[in-house]
């Protein structure tokens, strides 16, 4: 009962935010995805497995994560 209460939760929030924002893929190690998001709007929405995530927020941000991503040699896609 309360698996479904979450999933209920989360896909109103989704609902209520979509086209707010952006949600892109990157490979990298916890920290460094860490520090690329420090600052730019940008949260790790989602740990797939050790070291993939889903990141998510403004363009704007993401666009910043994407560079500094392509500057360390991390994929983000």
């Amino acid at each position: 009962y309360e698996a479904a209460r979450l999933v209920v939760a989360r896909s109103r929030h989704q609902q209520a935010r979509r086209g707010v924002g952006r949600m892109a893929a990157l490979n990298a190690p916890l920290e460094d995805a860490q520090a690329m998001v420090a600052g730019t709007g940008v949260e790790i929405a989602a740990i797939n497995a050790p070291g993939a995530f889903t990141v998510a927020g403004p363009e704007e941000g993401l666009a910043q994560v994407q560079t500094e991503a392509e500057r360390r040699r991390f994929a983000f896609v």
